[in-house]
C-alpha cells in the first residue's frame, strides 16, 4: 500500500472512531449533551498511532466544531415560543410608549414588545445594522403620532406572537388608532386582516379600506412600493 493510500484509510478510519466515540445523552442519567461534552471530548482526545496523520485531526477538529455549533440552543426555538404562548396575556397596557419598527412600539415597564395587530410596515434596519428609508419614515410616522399624545396609550393584548411579543389593539390618549391612523397615511398596509375573530371583523373592513384610500391617493410610500418613484 502507497503512502498515500495508507494516510487516506487512516483518516477514513480516525473519521469513524471519532464519529462513533462522541458522547450522546443517556435516558439513565438524564444528562443533555451540550457543546461543552464536545469541548472537552475533543481536549481530551489523541488519535493513536495507526489513526494519526495532520489531515486526520483536522477532519476531526472541523467534526467537534461542527457539532459544538449544532449544539448550541436558538434564541426562539419551539420550546421557548410554546412556554411564551402559555405563560398567557398581560392586562390592559396604559402607559407610556415609544415606537420600534413602525409596527412595534414598546411599553414602558413592559417586558415584552407590543406588536401592532393588523398592520405591516418595513423594517427599520437591513440585514439588522443599517436603517432603510421606507422603514424609517415609517417609524418616524409612528413616533410623531405617540409624541403628539404624550406617548400614551391604551392597549388591549389580543395574542402573543412567535417572537414573544404582545399583539394588540392600540389607541392614543387622543383615541386614534394608532394602526388606521398609519394605514390611512400610507405608511403601512393590512396585515392578517382575514384572520380577525368576529368581534374584530369591523376593524378589519376599515383597516382594508384605508389601506385603499391612501394606496389610491399615492400618499406616504405607494408610490415606492408600487414603482412610480422609479420611474
Amino acid at each position: 500500500m502507497t503512502p498515500a493510500k495508507r494516510t487516506s484509510v487512516a483518516c477514513r478510519r480516525c473519521w469513524s472512531v471519532s464519529v462513533a466515540s462522541v458522547p450522546t445523552s443517556g435516558h439513565e442519567t438524564n444528562t443533555p449533551f451540550t457543546c461543552v461534552h464536545i469541548l472537552i471530548f475533543t481536549a481530551n482526545w489523541t488519535p493513536s498511532r495507526h489513526e494519526g496523520s495532520r489531515g486526520c485531526g483536522m477532519k476531526f477538529l472541523y467534526l467537534s466544531l461542527a457539532l459544538a455549533l449544532a449544539a448550541l440552543p436558538t434564541s426562539a426555538g419551539p420550546r421557548e415560543a410554546s412556554a411564551c404562548r402559555e405563560g398567557g396575556l398581560p392586562p390592559v397596557f396604559e402607559g407610556l410608549a415609544f415606537a420600534g419598527d413602525g409596527d412595534t412600539i414598546y411599553g414602558v415597564g413592559q417586558t415584552a414588545a407590543i406588536r401592532l395587530w393588523g398592520m405591516d410596515t418595513p423594517e427599520l434596519r437591513s440585514g439588522g445594522k443599517t436603517e432603510t428609508t421606507s422603514g424609517m419614515r415609517a417609524h418616524a410616522y409612528v413616533a410623531d403620532l405617540l409624541a403628539e399624545a404624550g406617548h400614551r396609550v391604551s392597549c388591549i393584548p389580543l395574542q402573543r406572537d412567535r417572537y414573544c411579543r404582545v399583539v394588540s389593539t392600540c389607541l392614543t390618549a387622543h383615541g386614534k388608532d394608532i394602526v388606521l391612523e398609519t394605514l390611512r397615511a400610507g405608511f403601512a398596509y393590512g396585515f392578517f386582516l382575514s384572520a380577525a375573530t368576529p368581534d374584530r371583523i369591523a376593524t378589519s373592513l376599515a383597516y382594508a379600506e384605508a389601506e385603499g384610500e391612501a394606496r389610491r391617493g399615492r400618499r406616504g410610500l405607494w408610490p415606492v412600493w408600487l414603482g412610480e418613484s422609479l420611474r
